[in-house]
């Protein structure tokens, strides 16, 4: 079943200014429109068979509490409650047994009943914007859990915070104020994907090592200085990001990642990559792009399995010779960088498909000039997409 819309939420778009009272008063009438579409929704579900329905989306609301009938609706998987006023886990959620999605983001809620242990078939649970401060502690009986968030708070986890969420695969931390986790995060035996963006994070827990099913690990915009050798040590790692950090320097032990896949290195202030970047043998995507580099590893020919490939806005003048020796690589950013000059070669990498080669020192007004011209124009022969 379709939303219904009376209106569009309210956009304040171009160059007119408006004083703090026209503002709320903006926002009033944005309430009342949200809370008539709220209503007219509600409406429109209580006409339709109860077995035909199997979405619930309740956003913007601005509800307190919520009707009980809507219990009556057995066959839903999918609930969005998002951006309303509650403080508690609305009743009529557990009278329905399918129920596998839920959003509770941006509500009032500082704690979990321990009812919700009733949500035998939940697989995903959303969080984001309340006002809890640690783990909900009985988030620990949802047995069937598998997808958490919890971003957009203050979080400070204890040695009991890690120990409720055991079941879960696949866990977001996004802008939660964290500056250290707890030595006991080994207890996440489950956990494939952590997302700890925007945190103030500079050092790991020794034991995060021993997460061997961890696939995906995130830290764009912490404070990492250095990629902590536990995280080398990830066995099963396939993407690992560290963009918006403060890195300085790669350890040579990034080789023992066997499995990696993605490697996202760019905003740091990188100078130089260790040789044994290149025993990265399953690795597809690097980006390296915005640090300071002069140079490749001379082995990152090696990497047989790169298709993609970011240096742009670093300091390079020669050409990395070592790039032409990758068999599949599929996109190359050369942008922003200070080269002397371009090799005809790269006319003859098999798998190139798009170039891009913007914003470099020996630019004039045409985009790029006489010097680069011949093997751009020739990579476009060849049906390389060049932007420059």
């Amino acid at each position: 079943m379709a939303l219904l819309v009376l209106a569009p939420r309210i956009l304040v778009q171009g160059q007119r200014q408006f004083t703090k009272a026209q503002i709320d008063s903006l926002a009033q009438v944005q309430m009342l429109l949200d809370s008539i579409n709220a209503e007219l929704y509600l409406a429109k579900l209580k006409a339709q068979p109860v077995d035909s329905v199997t979405e619930i989306s309740l956003p913007n609301g601005h509800f307190k509490t919520l009707p009980d009938w809507l219990g009556d609706y057995k066959q839903v998987t999918w609930v969005d409650l998002s951006h309303n006023q509650l403080t508690t886990v609305p009743d009529f959620l557990y009278q329905l047994p399918k129920l596998k999605t839920v959003d509770l983001s941006a509500n009032q809620l500082d704690r979990l009943p321990r009812k919700v242990r009733r949500l035998k078939k939940l697989d995903k649970l959303r969080l984001n914007s309340n006002q809890f401060s640690d783990v909900p502690k009985h988030v620990k009986h949802i047995k069937s859990l598998r997808k958490l968030e919890l971003s957009q708070m203050r979080l400070q986890f204890n040695k009991r915070s890690f120990k409720r969420i055991r079941q879960v695969e696949h866990l977001q931390f996004i802008n939660s104020d964290i500056s250290e986790l707890p030595e006991n995060i080994a207890v996440l035996k489950r956990v494939q994907v952590i997302n700890f963006s925007n945190n103030q994070m500079s050092s790991l827990p020794e034991s995060i090592q021993e997460l061997s099913t961890l696939k995906t690990l995130i830290f764009y915009r912490n404070n990492f200085t250095h990629i902590p050798l536990a995280v080398c040590r990830l066995d099963s790692l396939r993407e690992l990001d560290f963009y918006y950090n403060q890195l300085e320097e790669v350890p040579e032990e990034i080789s023992e990642l066997s499995t990696l896949q993605q490697l996202y290195l760019s905003f740091n202030k990188l100078e130089e990559l260790p040789e044994s970047l290149g025993q990265l043998g399953q690795l597809s995507q690097l980006y390296l792009h915005d640090n300071d580099l002069t140079a490749l590893p001379t082995t990152i020919g090696a990497i047989k399995t790169l298709e993609i490939l970011h240096i742009q806005n670093n300091n390079f003048v020669i050409f990395p010779e070592e790039v032409l020796a990758l068999p599949v690589l599929k996109e190359l950013d050369l942008s922003g960088n200070l080269w002397d000059e371009l090799p005809g070669e790269l006319a003859d990498m098999p798998k190139l498909e798009v170039l891009f080669f913007r914003n470099n020192i020996q630019e004039d007004e045409t985009g790029a000039n006489e010097l680069f011209l011949p093997v751009l124009k020739a990579l476009e022969a060849k049906k390389v997409r060049v932007f420059y």
